[in-house]
């Protein structure tokens, strides 16, 4: 019973911020099957531990320092084998969630230790004083950083290793240095130092949290950076592809023309009017001044019309000749795809109407495309998110624009309003 109420008094309480951690930073991660079962096995492990270290203790009280030092080493270790126990995890990710989870609830106790430095209270008061603490801070640090960090299922942390692993060293010497000072200013029976021995658990605490979001954040813009610099890639290689095409396709329209003219007398104006028109679907006859752009014009012009969609483009071609061919290529095929994907759900078809123009003022090049669109947008960093299931391979698009855009010193604004999608790119003109 003593180590029943050792646990509940100092433990518990512990055990239970750290689950709340764990799930404030992985609740959108999978659990096991039979969670209720598994996690009641990991609070009876936790009390296992406790007990262990209560009896320690009380068959050799000299030994506090190594035996503090120990037990809350254990109790990270332990907590990365029991979310591994209880949700389908990897071990970075068990570890990731840990280290968030640790550094809530290590701020929260110290930030309630430090309010009631100069008063007393009695135990259940402190406790809910401390509950109330940690809703305050998980509820800004949540709204502020972590929720823009949610550990999910399809996150690869492969990447990840040196700056968790950092995270988990500077972890193991705050809880060395902590226990440290503590025992000291114990020792010497002057509470004040406790103050610094605090402020400094909170700091690094707060530091190994920033270490960890900072972490997942760079890897994560170099995994997108790397996957648009393959679809720009792919997409030079496809500009290639597409400009033999269009040329071959001109060449037979041009010599189908001359053909038509040489049997005309022999066909009603019926038949000659049909023919004409399915020449007339592949020969455009697109001509802005600028080769790239005119092959990304006759392309989604060929698939707008099987799609029954009105493209309207006023472009002067020449204004784009300081960007090199396959970045208009892969810009515009961008901008109209996207434009194309979102039209092509309406219903309405007075609204499947996409508009695009180039034009020049004031040595600047302005790129301006607009369509409407059904549903909701969610902007993330000034940019819609996909509104596909699996945002891993989906929503670069934008991404690429804004990388091409980036490129050449220009600007992007993206305006959704009224169900009318907006998009303006301002390019300066080489002087």
């Amino acid at each position: 019973m003593e180590a029943l109420a050792y646990y509940v008094q100092n433990d518990l309480i512990m055990i239970l911020h750290l689950t709340a951690g764990v799930l404030l930073v992985g609740h959108k991660l999978p659990c096991r099957n039979g969670r209720w079962i598994r996690l009641l096995l990991t609070y009876l492990v936790s009390f296992g531990w406790s007990a262990v270290f209560y009896y320690w203790g009380v068959a050799d009280p000299a030994s506090l320092l190594v035996r503090s030092i120990l037990k809350y080493l254990c109790v990270f270790a332990l907590a990365v084998v029991c979310v591994m126990f209880c949700l389908k995890v990897k071990p970075l990710q068990a570890l990731f969630c840990v280290t968030v989870a640790y550094c809530l609830e290590h701020m929260t106790q110290r930030l309630t230790a430090l309010m009631w430095f100069h008063g007393s209270a009695v135990w259940w008061v402190r406790q809910l004083s401390q509950i109330g603490c940690a809703f305050v801070l998980w509820t800004v640090l949540y709204w502020l950083l972590i929720r823009h960090f949610l550990c999910r299922e399809d996150d690869d942390y492969r990447d990840n290793q040196s700056l968790l692993w950092l995270s988990l060293v500077v972890i193991s010497a705050d809880i060395i240095l902590n226990t440290l000072g503590m025992h000291l200013v114990f020792q010497s029976d002057q509470r004040d130092p406790l103050i610094v021995v605090h402020t400094f658990s909170i700091l690094c605490s707060f530091l190994v949290l920033v270490i960890s979001m900072c972490t997942i954040r760079m890897k994560s813009a170099e995994k997108e950076t790397l996957i648009v610099e393959q679809l720009l890639h792919s997409e030079r290689e496809q500009f290639r592809r597409d400009n033999a095409v269009i040329d071959t396709i001109n060449v037979k329209c041009h010599d189908l023309k001359h053909q038509i003219a040489m049997i005309e007398t022999k066909l009603d104006q019926q038949e000659l009017r049909d023919i004409r028109s399915a020449i007339q679907i592949y020969d455009s006859g697109v001509d802005t001044g600028n080769n790239a752009l005119d092959v990304v014009l006759c392309n989604k012009m060929l698939l707008c019309t099987g799609r029954q969609i009105k493209l309207t483009c006023v472009a002067d071609g020449k204004l784009l000749d300081f960007i090199r061919e396959a970045d208009i290529y892969s810009l515009f095929s961008n901008i109209l795809d996207n434009a194309i994907e979102s039209v092509s759900k309406l219903q309405d078809p007075e609204k499947r109407q996409i508009t695009l123009t180039v034009s020049a003022e004031r040595g600047f090049v302005f790129i301006h495309a607009e369509n409407y669109y059904e549903g909701e947008l969610q902007f993330k960093n000034g940019i819609p998110e996909t509104g596909k299931a699996d945002k891993r391979y989906h929503g670069f698009g934008l991404l690429s624009i804004r990388t091409l855009v980036e490129k050449y010193e220009g600007d992007l604004r993206i305006k959704a309003q009224s169900n009318i999608f907006k998009l303006d790119i301002m390019l300066p003109l080489p002087q």
